[in-house]
């Protein structure tokens, strides 16, 4: 017998020992460390979350258990990252997708390395990658974010606000923005901790100039400190990044022809499972990502005219519900705004306690 197999064998005598709301607890939850501050405040860096796995059905191998409901707005869900499904080893962040788009595949192989600290020392020494692997959902790092449009919703980001279905829709209470100050003098560690809950590692300052998270309703209270001279909230207007001598384009849809932005974005319309839409150029860009690497199809083009699994398309309908997930603290969180679509099999399950 393995050793996993033997452990496993040791934890099924073990829960038959424990009174069954206990055991129903440990089943169907799990718990889970934040090490980013993608939610702050409303989940601190370091903090756990217990995940409900009943709320949404549980998943058994490929199989979903029913459960009482779908993903809604404004939940807190946990979910398996959907673009890793391939992983450049030891370097997680970027994806491998985003590293694609600075270069090729074996450019990455050949060229990428990784700074790792030296034991006992400050330094760091490159160390080459190993390789390139893929994975399969369940091994895929689970994210933490915020569920803000559902199957069927169309969602716009305007100036960083959210608008669904055509209707403006409030942000969450602990929203953060990244805003670019300028001070006239230090701000003591004191006040930055206390008043706004911002520390030295946070704060990113070059002299007096700098880029800080502030809720909206703090944003008065910080720009009548005598030391600021200017406080404008960060807006994001084109959607490249310069990588050397190139560019790459980290938003959604990751293609030079959508110039959106984490404060601009849309109008998006989220795939629903039943759902028809139209195969064109601009919406195989949208949605082809969903339909070969969430439903597993080959998508090709030829000119004009849409290939899935080699035969002629012009319509498709999905076969799985999506989500967009979003971070509370805006300027700071890799998700949807990144790399697109949740699709419910990669969805673990609510977010039910902090602690």
């Amino acid at each position: 017998m393995s050793g996993r197999s033997a452990s496993r064998r040791w934890v099924v005598h073990a829960l038959l020992f424990l009174p069954i709301p206990i055991v129903l607890v440990l089943v169907t939850t799990r718990r889970y460390s934040i090490p980013t501050p993608v939610m702050e405040n409303t989940v601190m860096t370091g903090d756990h979350v217990l995940v409900s796995l009943l709320h949404y059905g549980m998943r058994v191998g490929s199989t979903r258990l029913p459960g009482f409901d779908g993903p809604k707005v404004d939940d807190l869900m946990v979910f398996n990252f959907p673009k890793g499904d391939t992983v450049v080893i030891g370097y997680p962040n970027p994806d491998y997708y985003q590293w694609s788009r600075m270069g090729s595949r074996d450019r990455i192989l050949r060229e990428l390395v990784i700074d790792l600290p030296r034991p006992g020392t400050t330094e760091t020494s490159p160390v080459r990658i190993e390789g390139i692997e893929t994975h399969g959902i369940s091994e895929r790092e689970p994210r933490l974010a915020r569920c803000i449009a559902g199957p069927g919703d169309t969602l716009l980001i305007k100036a960083g606000t959210v608008h669904l279905n055509g209707q403006f829709h409030p942000a969450p209470e602990m929203v953060k923005f990244d805003y670019e100050v300028e001070l006239n003098g230090a701000l003591g560690l004191a006040i930055m901790r206390e008043r706004f809950g911002i520390d030295e590692a946070t704060y990113q300052s070059h002299e007096h100039h700098g880029t800080l998270p502030l809720r909206p309703a703090q944003e008065e209270a910080f720009r009548s400190l005598k030391q600021v001279l200017s406080l404008e909230r960060q807006h994001d207007t084109l959607g490249l990044y310069h990588s050397g001598d190139g560019m790459f384009w980290p938003i959604f849809p990751n293609d030079s022809s959508f110039k959106w932005t984490t404060d601009e974005l849309g109008p998006l319309w989220i795939p629903k499972a039943g759902a028809t839409i139209q195969l064109d150029a601009r919406n195989l860009t949208l949605y082809g990502r969903a339909i070969s690497a969430y439903e597993g199809h080959a998508v090709s083009r030829v000119g004009d005219q849409v290939l899935i699994d080699g035969q002629p398309a012009n319509i498709y309908t999905f076969r799985q519900d999506y989500y967009w997930a979003m971070g509370d603290n805006r300027h700071r969180s890799q998700d949807s705004r990144y790399y697109g679509f949740v699709p419910f099999d990669h969805v673990i399950g609510k977010v039910i306690a902090t602690y």
